[in-house]
This record gives structure tokens, sequence and C-alpha cells, in this order.
């Protein structure tokens, strides 16, 4: 038996597979959002997240009827672009999430100039842009951390009592500052942007098992082996196309339309960007942010009305139960409205 977990920005999801099929899966919505002072913050709270990823298995256990689960392996995917910094005395950081909005085009700007790499893929809520903001706008912060990575290395940290924070080839490249040739942070834009090179994770190839559960309290065996965390959106079309050629439409907080091509991938228009996926294959991906986001807008302004309360999962309840709408009725009357 196999678990598969998926901590994403909206909920955390899991799986177990038993010769490549799926017996149980649950979800749990995390809720994790932590309100900032400055509405271009987007952060979460991780402590939130991972007692979820803790309900989620407790959870699973329940539908086996087990106390821990007995796996083989844990396979990790997760919300990328994001980091959370913490250190050995228990000390954590909110997840900067990658919706964070903090950087704005003038810091990215100069942040790329630092770059010699041609494609220079850096935006706010990048791992290595929030941590250039962070060291720029309140350095003291970075000051009592040792480790960084995204959600699910700090979860895996935990988990395999690993000493170090360790991140994917995937999850390293969505940061920014990173050589997708050689594999490595690029270490001459970091220097400059005044980011510790000590603070930054140990960089290994995905699909690389990095150690083992070695604690009970997560509802896991002790012993079962655990892969790095890779990308969610790797994780997504791994799950289709299992690794070979192929196209996959993905719906998730955002929405992504995702196409394998052989390395080395040829030059892009900015609206599409290359991602490591195996080791002869990249993914060329469209993305648009059409996906949860909306529906998070959406019962934000529902939940503004006084007396007014909706959930994600009555929302997601009402939605599935509907199979036909108005919508053009009423995009039509708006339109004669208007005229």
């Amino acid at each position: 038996m196999r678990l598969g977990i998926d901590i994403g920005t909206t909920s955390v999801k899991g799986v177990l597979v038993v010769d490549g099929k799926e017996i149980f899966g649950a979800k749990v919505v995390h809720q994790a959002e932590v309100q900032a002072n400055d509405n271009k913050f987007n952060e979460q709270c991780g402590i939130k997240i991972i007692e979820s990823v803790k309900y989620l298995i407790k959870t699973l256990c329940e539908k086996v009827e087990v106390d821990h689960l007995s796996v083989e392996t844990v396979s990790i995917c997760c919300q990328m672009h994001g980091v959370i910094l913490w250190n050995a005395e228990g000390e954590k950081s909110n997840l900067i999430t990658w919706q964070d909005g903090r950087c704005n085009k003038k810091f990215l700007q100069e942040l790329r100039s630092y770059s010699s790499l041609t494609n220079c893929d850096l935006h706010t809520g990048y791992g290595c842009a929030s941590l250039a903001w962070l060291s720029a706008n309140n350095p003291i912060a970075l000051l009592k951390y040792t480790f960084s990575g995204t959600i699910a290395d700090y979860f895996v940290y935990h988990l395999c009592k690993t000493n170090e924070a360790i991140i994917s080839d995937h999850n390293a490249e969505s940061w920014g500052f990173f050589d997708s040739k050689s594999k490595t942070w690029d270490e001459a834009p970091i220097s400059k942007a005044n980011i510790p090179l000590s603070l930054l994770p140990r960089v290994v190839p995905a699909g690389s098992i990095i150690g083992n559960v070695c604690s009970p309290s997560f509802g896991i065996a002790v012993g079962s082996k655990v892969y790095i965390p890779i990308g969610d959106l790797q994780g997504s079309v791994t799950t289709v196309l299992k690794g070979q050629p192929g196209t996959v439409f993905n719906y998730g907080t955002a929405a992504q339309i995702t196409s394998t091509h052989p390395r080395p991938s040829p030059d892009l228009p900015p609206s599409v960007r290359s991602c490591l996926y195996t080791s002869t294959l990249d993914l060329l991906t469209a993305a648009s942010l059409n996906g949860g986001n909306s529906v998070h807008t959406l019962l934000n302004l529902f939940n503004s009305i006084p007396g007014t309360e909706v959930s994600y999962d009555i929302a997601m309840e009402l939605a599935t139960s509907k199979r036909d709408t108005t919508l053009q009725r009423v995009t039509s009357s708006l339109q004669h409205s208007a005229a």
C-alpha cells in the first residue's frame, strides 16, 4: 500500500493506492489564511496546514480501520513557489504563498538584472523573490531562521527528522534564481539580493527517497520510505501521463494547460513557461487564475454580507448538484440593460 498527499493552497488531499488502484481518498479544507494589514500580502499558517495533514491521515486510518497507516512509500506534492522559514528550536514564519503580491515591478526588475541566465523566471510570490524582499525590508526576521522550504519540505523535515531543509529540483526551479541546466542555485544573484545561501534548502532530483518516517505522531508507520515532495503541477501531470509524452488540462486553485516537450525547451512567449519534469522531458505550461481563486473571491463577497455564511464545502456541494445554468440569459439581460 502506498500513500499520496497533496498539500494545496486551499485544501490537503490524500489517497491510498494498492497495485496502482485507489482504494480510499480524503480531503480536508485547511482554512489557513492569515489576515494581514497589507492587502498585497498573502500568507498562511503553516501549523494549521500541518495539523490538517495529520487530520487527513487520521481520516484515512479510520477508513481502513487501523491506528497507523502501514505503507511502503509516502509521495507528496504541494503548492509551488511559496516559502516558509523555520529553525531547530521550533520557531517558524508564516508561509508566504505563490499568491503574494508584495514584490512590485521595480523590485522584480532589479532582481532579474542580477542574474546572467537568459530566462530568469522570477515573479512576486516566488520563494527567492520573497526572501529578497524580507532581506531588503525586514532583515532581522531572517536572522532567527536556519532553514527555508516549501510547506511540504517543512512537513517532511518533521516527518523524517532530516535535520536539514531539502527541496526537489521541481520546487527549487519554481522559486527562481535556479539554473535549470545544472540544477543548482544561481549563487551570484542570490548573493546580490542579500539572501544567505546557507538559508536555502539542499536540492535533490525529483523522485529521490530522502528518508523514512521517524515518528508515529503523524499516523504513518515508522520506517515508511518518503519521497522528496514535488510540485503540484508535475504531480497532476504524472497522475495522468505516468511520465509519458502528452497534454493535460488541470483545474485547481488556478488552471493550467500543460504539454510535455523533449529537453531542451524551445524559446517561449511570456505567457508560456517551461518546468522541469523527467530526466528527458520538460513541461510547457500556460496558466490562468480562473480556478479556485474565483470561488474564493466569490465566497468572500457572499460572507461580507451581514447574516450570510457560505462555507467552501457547501459551495462545492451546491455547484456539483447544479447541472444547468441561466448564465446566458442573465448575461443577455445585462447587455440589454447596458444598451
